[in-house]
């Protein structure tokens, strides 16, 4: 696992955290198997971005791109998945130069997603 942040003095004001989506994840299921069976993008090789987050304060200064920067410098490609109902998360990825790439009719919970790589 890996967590990527920014901060302002000592308060972290944006952050992202990688897993490794070989692992079983919390729901039971591997998200690199499952989502390229769902999807038909092959994940292989890639991280699973778990969590993307910037302060309300500090929104349209640059921090999503930064560290989505500091993600790139890792030498790693991500993805994410993503509520298909959440269109704020949605801008986000767009602002923030992921490509969606499948949508997602039930992840296994019965819950529409989409499918980002960055």
């Amino acid at each position: 696992d890996t967590v990527v942040y920014i901060c302002d003095g000592e308060n972290p004001v944006a952050v992202a955290t990688l897993v490794d989506p070989t692992q079983k994840s919390y729901q039971g299921f591997r998200p690199s198997e499952m989502y390229s069976l769902l999807s038909g993008k092959n994940l292989d090789g890639m991280l699973q971005q778990e969590f993307f987050a910037v302060d309300e304060g500090y929104r349209g200064m640059g921090l999503g791109t930064e560290l989505r920067a500091q993600i790139a410098k890792l030498g790693v490609t991500s993805f994410t998945v993503v509520d298909a109902d959440d269109r704020d998360t949605m801008v986000g990825m767009i602002n923030n130069g992921y490509e969606m790439v499948s949508c997602i009719p039930d992840d296994g919970s019965g819950h529409a997603v989409q499918l980002w790589v960055g």
